[in-house]
């Protein structure tokens, strides 16, 4: 007879696996997109182009990699790296810019909808 928490423990190790792989590919993504993005702020500091290409990136992210585990890592990070690096101010967090809450729930649902598709 098998214990109790052993299904739960399968299905959580299903669900949000660890691979080196796995990790590797997300900090690949996660790099691509921030030195994209400094890019794209160079040449006009102005443009909104930020969260769309982090959407693209936890969307990669989710698609690339196994589980929820990275897609979800990815969706938080890129809200942060949105929040701190490309908009004003910059280098500093502001939790008070109109739609902040609309574009965590964004990055999260993606990264949600996307994993499902692809587990």
């Amino acid at each position: 007879m098998s214990h109790p928490n052993s299904k739960s423990k399968t299905s959580l190790a299903t669900l949000f696996p660890f691979s080196m792989r796995d990790l590797i590919v997300t900090a690949l993504i996660l790099f691509v997109a921030v030195t994209f993005c400094i890019l794209l702020q160079r040449l006009d500091p102005s443009a909104g182009f930020a969260t769309p290409v982090f959407v693209l990136t936890v969307l990669l992210t989710s698609r690339l990699t196994t589980g929820y585990f990275w897609g979800l890592f990815s969706a938080v990070l890129g809200v942060i790296a949105v929040n701190f690096f490309f908009t004003f101010p910059y280098w500093a967090f502001n939790l008070t810019i109109t739609g902040y809450p609309l574009s965590f729930l964004t990055f999260l649902s993606v990264s949600v909808i996307t994993s499902a598709l692809t587990t």
